[in-house]
């Protein structure tokens, strides 16, 4: 009774296991043979697409970006503190303590 259970249960395992190589295997050639190239096309023609928009309104974009980079350039410009020149700046960090020192003595 044992061994024709297993035996019952090695079959259905083989049947179930040779459908899923079928499925597989259908899959595999839907894939390779399929209309995939359909979307490569589209993805072309989308990219024409984008170019030739640029083209034509390659000044509206430009007068676009030059507007964004004056107005960050003006931010820039009123956030940047002018630095000073290195015998400014010996002056402003001078250590008075040894000139007093100095003028003590």
């Amino acid at each position: 009774m044992l061994l024709q259970n297993l035996a019952e249960l090695q079959y259905s395992l083989d049947a179930f296991l040779l459908s899923r190589w079928e499925q597989c295997k259908k899959k595999r050639k839907e894939l390779l043979h399929g209309n995939d190239a359909l979307g490569t096309i589209e993805l072309v023609l989308i990219i024409v697409v984008l170019i030739s928009l640029v083209v034509i309104f390659r000044d509206r974009i430009q007068k676009v970006f030059k507007r964004y980079f004056k107005k960050i350039r003006k931010q820039r410009e009123k956030r940047i503190v002018p630095r000073s020149s290195p015998a400014e700046q010996k002056e402003k960090n001078h250590d008075y303590s040894a000139s007093i020192t100095v003028f003590l003595s």
